[in-house]
């Protein structure tokens, strides 16, 4: 369990780096450690039965997630310390821009990339300013294309 105190931290961080003027503390997500299993649950719960097998091999190794239709931000506890890892934790933050981000879920890939580079951005930002080296968002930027017609 992550202390309540970091969790907050976490999303002051997030809502600075975006520049977000004030917060409602009530309306945070609770930040949820979970297991992976149960992380493919809440994700694949609004996903067709046909296409739940695919979605839940997808969500295999995901490690964090915020889950909008839940307002939670879920956490694999057995792979995630976010309690004592700063690397860890900035899974938490990637995730908790995405909350201050609406995370729609529709769009066009563009706009996905985009929201996902954002995310990777604050993220690494969070890794530099406390003396760690990050770069999710150029290895995002590399591997992530979209062919859109």
């Amino acid at each position: 369990m992550i202390p309540q105190e970091i969790v907050l931290e976490l999303f002051a961080y997030v809502a600075f780096a975006l520049n977000i003027q004030a917060i409602d503390v009530n309306s945070l997500p609770e930040v949820k450690p979970t297991t992976p299993m149960e992380m493919a649950q809440v994700m694949c719960s609004e996903i067709p039965e046909k296409d739940k097998s695919e979605c839940f091999q997808k969500t295999s190794r995901t490690v964090a997630a915020y889950v909008p239709s839940t307002n939670k931000l879920y956490y694999n506890a057995q792979v995630l310390k976010p309690g004592s890892n700063l690397i860890h934790r900035s899974f938490l933050i990637h995730e908790a821009t995405h909350f201050f981000q609406g995370q729609f879920v529709t769009g066009s890939c563009e706009e996905l990339k985009q929201r996902e580079i954002q995310a990777y951005t604050v993220q690494d930002k969070y890794l530099q300013e406390n003396g760690l080296k990050g770069n999710f968002a150029g290895n995002f930027v590399d591997k992530f294309k979209c062919n859109e017609n």
